[in-house]
């Protein structure tokens, strides 16, 4: 068995270490041992007893093909995230120019959005705890050409289960080469019951392709009324909005219904355009930073939807982040009438860093609050109409915004 330097391996766990920690201080000691000086709390974190216990793995450990010594900087990293307890801060150990594809809107594998499920999900099931739930389906991707829903549970991928992986590990397992196969068992409530559901396992064989996240679709349901669904937030959300918009003016529209269901956010500076869209230069939310208390954050973008169209927009349980955003604003401002279930619930706002060429950092960089200064954690946006459908059935969402647009 190959024993390491200790001095080699101390200076290559600080490396990790240092990647993370920007304000650290490294001190020698008589014994050349390595120590952090934590600057917010001032304690010293020795990594003399780190070394040890690598070694005694190494040396000891019934199963010496279980420590990975090549990943040695990314469990080390790993574990010091883990302890912020915080579900939005990780380690992009991988492939980081394809995380901001994804947040872009592009992508191969077969078109989904997955989040980890667990308490505080729309009718969560303890059982399956460990899978992952499917917060959009891309239209026209592959997943929806299999029949695949948002609000689908994943609980197996080619007949093993998601039990203990991590969200990365499940993206690249669903990932892969286009034309490729993955076998995916999930977990559906029957749509026919409102509560308590019917749970149905389902097992679908789905092959990859490029996938396209479209950002916006507009739909009429008559003359005077439109559905304006946004799908994501990605940096080309607004010039597509004002493409419709220039559209819209040729039109005598009474109603529009803003479908934000199963939008799971994007970028907060799209979130601010899209505000200033429908109500102009308002506050869309406070911020609260590590050093700063709340602050207003205004639109930076002139009206372009005509206050004098009626509005509603439909939220449910996996409208999260920059969506929240937007619907919190519009319904604190009262431009719109919110109508659905709670939305998720994150008031959070995450950077993404580039740490190396292929790695980064989601990190919790700040706090949001409504324009009421409410937070929307963990409860989500409370709808002024609340519904208890289904979150698929389409219809029943759409005929109750309906009926608000023309008898407010």
């Amino acid at each position: 068995m190959m024993i390491f330097n200790k001095y080699l391996v101390l200076a290559f766990l600080l490396g990790a270490l240092v990647t993370v920690i920007l304000m650290c201080q490294i001190n020698t000691k008589e014994n050349l041992s390595l120590s952090f000086v934590d600057l917010g709390r001032n304690e010293r974190i020795d990594l003399d007893e780190l070394y040890e216990v690598k070694r005694a793995i190494e040396e000891d450990y019934v199963d010496p093909t279980a420590f990975d010594e090549p990943n040695i900087e990314k469990l080390a990293i790993q574990g010091l995230l883990s302890g912020l307890n915080d579900p939005y801060t990780r380690y992009v150990y991988t492939d980081y120019e394809r995380h901001i594809d994804l947040l872009d809107g592009f992508t191969s594998g077969i078109g989904v959005y997955i989040k980890s499920y667990g308490p505080g999900d729309p009718q969560y099931v303890p059982q399956f705890l460990g899978g992952f739930l499917i917060t959009e389906v891309v239209k026209n991707g592959p997943a929806d050409q299999s029949g695949i829903l948002a609000g689908d549970v994943i609980i197996e991928i080619d007949n093993s289960s998601t039990v203990g992986l991590r969200i990365d590990q499940v993206s690249d397992k669903i990932r892969g080469e286009v034309g490729s196969k993955v076998e995916l068992t999930l977990l559906r409530f029957n749509e026919t019951v409102v509560l308590p559901a019917t749970l149905i396992t389902l097992k679908f064989d789905v092959y990859r392709d490029d996938v396209y996240f479209p950002t916006t679709e507009l739909q009429f349901i008559d003359e005077k009324t439109a559905i304006l669904t946004i799908n994501r937030f990605t940096d080309r959300t607004y010039s597509e909005l004002e493409q419709i918009s220039r559209g819209l003016d040729f039109l005598s529209l009474d109603g529009l219904i803003l479908d934000l269901r199963n939008n799971s956010g994007g970028y907060v500076n799209t979130a601010k355009s899209l505000t200033g869209a429908f109500i102009g230069d308002k506050i869309v939310f406070y911020q609260k930073s590590r050093d700063t208390e709340l602050e207003p954050v205004f639109s930076d973008k002139n009206t372009i939807i005509s206050e004098k169209i009626n509005m509603v927009v439909i939220v449910n349980g996996n409208t999260a982040s920059a969506a929240e955003m937007l619907a919190g604003a519009l319904q604190f401002h009262g431009r719109a009438i919110l109508v659905g279930s709670p939305t998720y619930g994150k008031g959070a706002i995450t950077t993404l860093k580039k740490l190396s060429p292929e790695t980064g950092l989601y990190i919790t960089s700040s706090l949001w609050f409504t324009p009421g200064k409410i937070s929307v954690n963990p409860d989500g946006l409370t709808p002024d109409t609340s519904l208890n459908f289904n979150s698929d059935n389409e219809n029943q969402y759409i005929d109750t915004a309906v009926k608000l647009l023309r008898n407010p």
